[in-house]
């Protein structure tokens, strides 16, 4: 993992996340009817969905692989991701979740929802993260930095399929989450049912994550490939 790169504005934003995220728990404390299954989902969506993928990912890039990314290093890392990233994730998915609940729709169509949102919200981080390039001892490292395949469609210098990928990240744990918890419900909130729906809510949303299921959504693999505009 190297040193660790000591730039002051990641910094700021990492502590800005860090923050937000303790709020975040406080009020799943105060406000949630099982307070501790929620912070389960929020253990395991960080621990064992995103971080695994977004780890996955950033070592397919440092082998060199075209297609996926790398990260600059912050002060609390998981492996080679910087912590705040599957808790960014989290703070969207679960704030949309608890909007949707004040809203009577359909339990069907907030995966879908949840997944959009995200993908709005990746427009506005993303590009930002990007761009963010500076000199350290390690050399010159960005925040984020992405290595597409030749030919890929790009928005703001990134893949399509990387806004498009939120919608996926956010969705599958939607689904699965919300299958958990009718799960939970119908066995009278057993506790143990409460701890380990979590738990395969996050295996199977990564299994999702990394089928040809999401390259097919993606750019309809495997009719046409990565590069061509069916993104």
């Amino acid at each position: 993992m190297g040193n660790i790169t000591l730039v002051p504005v990641w910094i700021i934003q990492d502590v800005l996340v860090l923050i937000i995220a303790t709020l975040m728990v406080f009020y799943i404390i105060d406000n949630e009817e099982r307070p501790k299954i929620v912070l389960m989902q929020f253990v395991c969506f960080v621990f064992f969905y995103a971080s695994v993928f977004e780890n996955v990912a950033v070592f397919m890039g440092s082998i060199g692989k075209e297609g996926f990314y790398s990260y600059g290093k912050s002060i609390l890392m998981i492996f080679n991701v910087p912590i705040t990233v599957p808790i960014i994730e989290f703070l969207i998915v679960y704030s949309t979740l608890r909007v949707l609940k004040t809203i009577n729709i359909p339990s069907w169509t907030k995966p879908f929802i949840a997944g959009l949102s995200a993908m709005i919200f990746d427009f506005s981080l993303d590009p930002v993260a990007v761009k963010q390039i500076f000199q350290t001892s390690e050399g010159i490292i960005g925040r984020w930095s992405y290595y597409p395949i030749p030919g890929e469609p790009l928005i703001y210098g990134e893949p399509v399929m990387n806004f498009t990928g939120w919608i996926y990240i956010a969705g599958y744990w939607t689904a699965f989450i919300l299958i958990g918890e009718w799960w939970h419900k119908k066995k009278g909130y057993s506790k143990l049912i409460g701890y380990i729906y979590p738990v395969l809510a996050s295996i199977l949303s990564l299994v999702c994550l990394v089928s040809p299921i999401s390259n097919f959504f993606n750019f309809m693999g495997p009719f046409f490939n990565r590069t061509s505009n069916m993104q």
